[in-house]
């Protein structure tokens, strides 16, 4: 019926249907498998502030309740507390824990926004056997005021689970002029396949954006240069750094990612994979590098190392400082638990 109607419309005319045709599909589509258009997000500055992006994040709001000093770490090391905590980041400092953050097990990679809210993203840790992987493609998110921890959403189930791959989400970073979370997954990979994710996220829609396939990527972060936003990612599988050029409103799909350099091409660098990207006040780029082979070897018993770089406004590129082996953390106090 549709092709007979076609045949009597002007070519001109039946483009034109076809095309907004497609268009009201396509959006219906996405709405339904949890997808917005980039038309949600709100346009990146034109002019933008050299830097990290995420330079509106805050601290929980409910750490002030509690005698803890002002230079206070997220710890999500698994040593001093499970799941999460907050501990005084000086030598013998308090530790701040509550029942309720280890009921999801550990978490890995982690994001700040705005007003304190705190991403979190679970890991297998040591063993599989207390929390199933396949169940932890999930987000959850940490209430800046209740510090109450509940789930944010669940990744799209798109790629098959491999039981010889426990990881899943290995990325979190927040961009604070877009308000995108940006996730990268490495569900269903296998050391003969890539295929692993990074979504973006609109948060206060809590809707997924854009996508980009094909990717084994860990240690997101967002930078600012004057005139583009990139987001910055190691790779898994190999010691190289990669960055992609980001869209008007934060799109991955609008550039192809380009390698910026590899932790081993330095001096002192190894093979190392780049678990943590962070990005400092003062310009200087800090990443940690662990061995990691998809197994869970690479949680409970590796080396680190952190790789520091300064940024050069003039090239816009960066200065290579130094590398130097991770110190282990100071013993703590004993811990104070919210009611």
């Amino acid at each position: 019926m549709a092709v007979l109607i076609f045949l009597h419309l002007s070519k001109k005319r039946a483009v034109t249907i076809v095309a907004v045709t497609a268009l009201v599909v396509g959006l219906f589509l996405s709405k339904r498998l949890g997808y917005f258009t980039a038309h949600d997000v709100p346009p990146i500055p034109k002019e933008l502030r050299l830097g990290p992006a995420d330079y509106c994040t805050v601290l929980p709001v409910f750490l002030e309740k509690y005698p803890l000093k002002k230079n206070v770490a997220i710890d999500l090391s698994q040593t001093l507390c499970k799941g999460i905590c907050f501990r005084e980041a000086i030598a013998g400092g308090k530790i701040l824990k509550h029942p309720q953050w280890d009921d999801f097990g550990a978490f890995g990679p982690y994001a700040l926004d705005e007003k304190g809210n705190i991403y979190l993203a679970p890991i297998p840790f040591v063993s599989v056997d207390e929390h199933d992987p396949r169940e932890q493609n999930k987000i959850y998110r940490m209430d800046s005021d209740s510090g109450r921890i509940v789930p944010f959403m669940t990744l799209p189930d798109d790629v098959p689970y491999n039981p010889q791959n426990p990881y899943n989400i290995l990325g979190l970073a927040y961009d604070c002029d877009t308000r995108s979370l940006y996730v990268a997954t490495v569900r269903g990979s296998s050391f003969d396949k890539e295929l692993g994710r990074i979504y973006q996220i609109y948060v206060p829609k809590k809707k997924i954006v854009d996508v980009v396939h094909g990717l084994d990527a860990m240690g997101l972060a967002v930078w600012n240069d004057p005139d583009a936003k990139y987001l910055y990612y190691g790779s898994a599988r190999t010691p190289e750094v990669y960055r992609i050029r980001l869209g008007r409103r934060g799109e991955l799909s609008t550039h192809k990612p380009e390698k910026v350099f590899a932790l081993s091409q330095y001096s002192g660098g190894r093979d190392d994979r780049c678990h943590r990207i962070r990005f400092l006040r003062d310009n200087t780029m800090l990443l940690k590098g662990v061995e990691f082979d998809y197994t869970l070897r690479s949680q409970s018993d590796v080396r680190r190392n952190i790789y520091r770089f300064r940024y050069q406004p003039q090239t816009k590129s960066w200065k290579f400082v130094g590398v130097e082996r991770q110190k282990p953390l100071a013993t703590s106090s004993p811990s104070e638990s919210p009611e």
